[in-house]
């Protein structure tokens, strides 16, 4: 059984108006469910369902009150934007089920408006080095050219889960000369040289530097430290004035 002209009509208002709202390239769908007379919506990334949710309702109430089930698929981009997040929080993903990873990585995401956004140049930099290792290598048909391959959603969390996340940092053994590591602060270059210990595993785990101070005190402890890495010691110097002057303050506040 269809749905009513005048319902459906509404419906169909709704899902343009919410589209046009959160700025969606393709259209929320919109599925009937004659058994059950209510509708249901789907979208690729874009708002959470609670977002969806509250938006429909402001927009027509009594549209909304139809809608049962509302449904946020993830693109590959988005997925994998989602497992170098979590990794980078001190969320581990389950190492030995791709498909585990990929609901971990789903029910992290659930919450998150614009999933496949990254921001900033370092999350860009770190996802298209996932995204281009997550996508195969194509296979081409004897006498064609390769066809187009895109980048696997499951096999980037799955990459995130058994590899962790440092490897993101360098570039593929196969790019060329033109394609340079992500580049590293002068506190995280000196953290890949002298980070041990529960330092090391907190770099490699989730990017996290070692603190400046001990960095700093493990170049002057390095007679052999190289120029570019004393240089990046001297380049800590206005953050740690900044800490001890910090500090300096609440000493005397405690005195007063």
């Amino acid at each position: 059984m269809a749905a009513p002209k005048n319902r459906s009509a509404r419906i169909q208002n709704l899902v343009r108006d919410l589209s046009l709202k959160f700025g969606l390239e393709q259209h929320i769908r919109a599925e009937y469910d004659a058994r059950r007379r209510s509708w249901s919506f789907e979208w690729t990334d874009g708002p959470t369902a609670d977002q969806v949710r509250r938006a429909a309702k402001r927009i027509d109430k009594e549209a909304a009150a139809e809608i049962a089930q509302v449904h946020r698929h993830y693109t590959a981009q988005a997925q994998a934007l989602g497992a170098i997040r979590m990794r980078l929080a001190g969320r581990k993903l389950p190492p030995y089920s791709p498909y585990g990873a990929e609901l971990a990585v789903d029910e992290f995401l659930q919450q998150v408006p614009n999933p496949a956004v990254p921001k900033g140049e370092r999350e860009k930099a770190l996802l298209a080095r996932l995204l281009d290792e997550a996508t195969p290598t194509p296979e081409p048909d004897i006498g064609e050219q390769p066809r187009r391959t895109y980048p696997d959603g499951r096999k980037a969390c799955e990459l995130i889960a058994k590899k962790g996340i440092v490897w993101l940092l360098t570039p593929p053994e196969s790019a060329g000369p033109q394609q340079a590591a992500v580049p590293l602060t002068p506190l995280e270059q000196l953290t890949v040289r002298y980070a041990r210990g529960d330092a090391f595993a907190a770099w490699q785990d989730r990017l996290t530097p070692m603190p400046a101070a001990a960095a700093f005190a493990a170049v002057l402890a390095d007679p052999d430290a190289p120029p570019s890495v004393t240089q990046a010691a001297l380049d800590l110097l206005p953050e740690l004035h900044a800490a001890l002057d910090q500090g300096a303050q609440e000493l005397r506040r405690r005195l007063d």
